[in-house]
């Protein structure tokens, strides 16, 4: 029997089969993906997210592999949000609110690739619209049931659980920039 797509990692990981896809570019949820959904915060009312480290190395790997990287997020009041982006460099940001398909189409626009070249990461019923027309539809494990019973591929980490930085390194795999462990 034949793999459709190749496989990644090995017996003490799941093994994940890869779509044949040209990726250009990763585009993520915030809240749920990058972080763990949580919102904390402060006494005069701004919000507080946890993100975590090994994210921001994946971004880097990616990026450095001459991937772009985009948040796309419906929060509100995400000034913590903006400030995690502009830490980690990524390429472009779309805070807002409105249906995530278009934006997912406005953010293939700013970054130069085809919606079909794109990875993208949800959790919840908002992500789908975008999950449906990237090439790739990933989730967390701790994403809600009808996203992931859409996705492509549903990681084995949960949301801000370093679940973007499993995702870089699969993306990474698949193109053959970085040996499976």
């Amino acid at each position: 029997m034949t793999l459709k797509y190749p496989r990644l990692w090995g017996p003490s990981r799941p093994v994940i089969r890869w779509p044949d896809v040209d990726v250009r570019a990763v585009v993520t949820d915030v809240d749920g993906c990058m972080t763990d959904g949580r919102v904390h915060y402060t006494g005069d009312g701004q919000p507080l997210r946890s993100f975590n480290t090994k994210d921001g190395i994946g971004h880097d790997a990616l990026r450095k592999a001459g991937i772009r990287v985009a948040w796309l997020t419906s929060g509100k009041l995400a000034e913590s949000t903006r400030i995690r982006s502009e830490t980690i460099g990524v390429d472009a940001l779309d805070i807002g609110s409105g249906n995530k398909g278009p934006r997912l189409e406005s953010l293939c626009e700013q970054l130069g690739v085809r919606p079909t070249e794109v990875v993208y990461l949800g959790d919840d019923l908002p992500d789908i619209p975008a999950m449906e027309i990237a090439g790739v539809a990933v989730c967390p494990a701790d994403a809600i049931v009808t996203v992931r019973r859409i996705a492509d591929i549903v990681l084995p980490v949960d949301g801000g659980d370093g679940c973007f930085r499993f995702l870089a390194e699969l993306v990474l795999a698949a193109q053959g920039q970085i040996r499976p462990h």
